[in-house]
């Protein structure tokens, strides 16, 4: 069981590094973003209602508006259409953090937004296949068994 485990890490894992994408906490986006200008990465938060286009670290934050426990993301007014349909979900976001010419950091060039349990697709890029992610959802599954 323990060997399963560990090879389905190891594969996810590798599968992560070869789409050169890092999960990073929000946490750690929040308290440290500069770290990760230049970087694919990969974030879960809460996206609500009337955040905008941010990301929170829970539904409570956003829902009370405190924008200093949040993530700016963008991206084409095309992809934003497609991205606000999931709103009011927990999600993971995918992009390219920048630093804009104001100093500020957001997620940019955001590829992928999709919700983490039934796996709602509301943008998805060219470079993944049938699911977000397939090989961690059915690893889950396999586990679940």
């Amino acid at each position: 069981m323990i060997v399963r485990i560990l090879f389905g890490l190891v594969f996810i894992f590798s599968t992560e590094s070869c789409l050169a994408l890092s999960p990073v906490s929000i946490v750690n986006m929040i308290a440290s973003p500069e770290k990760y200008v230049g970087h694919n990465v990969r974030v879960y938060g809460y996206y609500g209602e009337g955040s905008g286009t941010k990301l929170y670290l829970t539904r409570e934050y956003a829902d009370a508006g405190i924008t200093e426990s949040a993530i700016k993301f963008a991206s084409d007014s095309e992809s934003m259409e497609k991205i606000y349909k999931c709103r009011n979900n927990y999600v993971f976001v995918e992009g390219e953090v920048t630093r804009l010419s104001d100093g500020a950091i957001i997620i940019a060039r955001v590829t992928e937004v999709y919700t983490t349990y039934d796996q709602i697709q509301c943008l998805r890029s060219k470079r993944n296949h049938d699911k977000p992610h397939s090989s961690l959802f059915e690893y889950r599954n396999k586990q679940g068994e």
